[in-house]
Order: C-alpha cells, then sequence, then structure tokens
C-alpha cells in the first residue's frame, strides 16, 4: 500500500513538472519544469529561465534549487 501511495505522489509531482515545462514553453524557454520536494510537500518549483534571465545556469532544476534553499533556509535540502 505504501508503495501505491508513493507512486501516486510520484506521478503527479512528474505532472507538475509537466505543467511547469509547458508554461516555460508558452514564454519561450525549453520545454523543462522542476521541483523540489522535502517531507511529501513541494518546497520550490521552477520552469528554464535561461533565456528571460539571459543567465545559461538558469536550467529550472538549478532554479528551484536555489529557491529551494532560500525557503528551507538550510544548505542541505
Amino acid at each position: 500500500m505504501a508503495r501505491d501511495r508513493a507512486t501516486e505522489l510520484d506521478e503527479s509531482y512528474m505532472r507538475k513538472c509537466i505543467e511547469i515545462g509547458r508554461s516555460a514553453a508558452r514564454a519561450a524557454e525549453a520545454p523543462v519544469g522542476a521541483i523540489v520536494v522535502r517531507d511529501s510537500r513541494v518546497v520550490a518549483q521552477a520552469g528554464e529561465e535561461v533565456k528571460a534571465t539571459l543567465d545559461v545556469t538558469a536550467h529550472a532544476e538549478v532554479v528551484a534549487i536555489r529557491r529551494a534553499s532560500r525557503t528551507v533556509g538550510a544548505r542541505s535540502i
């Protein structure tokens, strides 16, 4: 039963990433979305921001990790 619940959560997280990626694509970015989950709670999310920020490091996963670090207030997410 616990595995089924984890699978459902994982799928919901992936759907959220796809939704964020689609939003990034509408903004003329690469169609990539990322979320950071801690204790089954989304603490940060981001879409690709390379073009908007002119920052080649602004990939969705990097931006999400940076936001999560600020949100959680810790170096270890």
